[in-house]
């Protein structure tokens, strides 16, 4: 019998094109066939003559990738966390909702097609042209629980093509993708802590969910408030008097809905659904700006219930902070949100 000498690792796959394919791995597969760390690739000063394969990855992530300082790699961390909650069950053999994008792929070897999707070369190099931090997530995570080495990860897969078209690659993922704000996309957000506020807040009000607008930052014709005002007012609440002077940002209000975040308080919950019944009341509230809301949910963590806050006088300092058309100065966030919450406090709402 003759000897078959294999040319390469095989890689589960289906191709798409003659440069592109579906694929399905695990970190173990792959960084055995040539995948390298993000953040290894990000360390790497170009040595000309070396390693040329190594070279051009790094030089394709210092051309496209941003670098892998402080604030990535907690994110990474954080990512590798989400992951953890949703792939690896738990000691009662449960997963959290959710999942993660593909992450792309890129061989500048045109990869041979074999009986059971694509052959990889021996002494390959494969470099994460999208989904960097996911995978250097998953290096994170495979260093706590080697296990997850093993865990099934969806792959495209580009190979063949040229530096500049993997450049092009980058830039497009990217380029055409408007990331969703946390405040507008809260609620498919079912892990999220603030969102399991919000539901139940909801639920505790006896108002129906489709009172709720989903998409303005206000009541509309056919809804009584905003889940934007909700999310503020939660967060105002979690965060106290910590945020009274400078608001919350979206990367804060993204951590705090995070899977990873501290559960609500029930007490922030019972003044988030007070809120929601005195927008049903009044047909006022559910206009007001998202400001008066946050600063409402700080006092509720002070212990004045939303009932007993001026929304009518707290709105009316609101508008005057307000400068109209473009330019001039404007009123700092600290000043603008102190005059809120004076105005909250004047008189007992009627």
């Amino acid at each position: 019998m003759k000897a078959r000498i294999s040319s390469g690792n095989t890689l589960v796959a289906l191709p798409i094109s003659d440069h592109k394919a579906l694929a399905l791995s695990s970190l173990a597969e792959i960084r055995s066939y040539g995948l390298l760390r993000p953040s290894f690739i990000d360390r790497r000063p170009v040595k000309s003559n070396t390693d040329e394969k190594l070279d051009r990855a790094h030089k394709l992530h210092e051309q496209t990738q941003r670098s892998f300082d402080k604030a990535r790699t907690d994110r990474a961390i954080e990512y590798g966390m989400y992951i953890e909650g949703v792939e690896v069950e738990d000691s009662e053999g449960n997963l959290a909702r959710g999942g993660v994008p593909p992450i792309t792929l890129y061989s500048p070897s045109q990869l041979e097609e074999g009986e059971n999707g694509l052959i990889l070369p021996y002494n390959g190099v494969l470099t994460a042209i999208d989904g960097e931090t996911q995978t250097e997530a998953r290096f994170m995570l495979a260093e706590k629980l080697p296990e997850t080495e093993q865990l099934p990860i969806a792959l495209v897969v580009y190979h063949g093509i040229s530096f500049e078209h993997a450049r092009q690659i980058v830039h497009d993922t990217n380029h055409y993708v408007t990331p969703v704000s946390e405040a507008h996309s809260a609620s498919f957000n079912s892990n999220g802590a603030l969102t399991k506020a919000l539901l139940a807040a909801l639920s505790a009000s006896g108002i129906s969910e489709s009172k709720m607008n989903a998409k303005g930052q206000v009541a509309n014709a056919k809804t009584l408030f905003a889940r934007v005002q909700l999310m503020a007012f939660l967060s105002g609440c979690v965060l106290g008097q910590e945020v009274a002077r400078r608001g919350v940002s979206a990367a804060v209000l993204s951590k705090l809905n995070s899977p990873m975040g501290s559960p609500v308080g029930q007490s922030c919950i019972e003044s988030a659904s007070e809120a929601i019944v005195m927008s049903a009341q009044s047909g006022e509230i559910g206009k007001y700006n998202k400001s008066l809301w946050q600063i409402a949910g700080v006092l509720s963590a002070k212990g004045i219930s939303p009932r007993e806050l001026n929304w009518s006088a707290a709105n009316k300092a609101y508008l005057t902070t307000i400068t109209k058309g473009r330019g001039g100065p404007r009123m700092p966030i600290p000043q603008k949100l102190e005059k809120i919450e004076t105005a909250f406090i004047t008189k007992a709402f009627m």
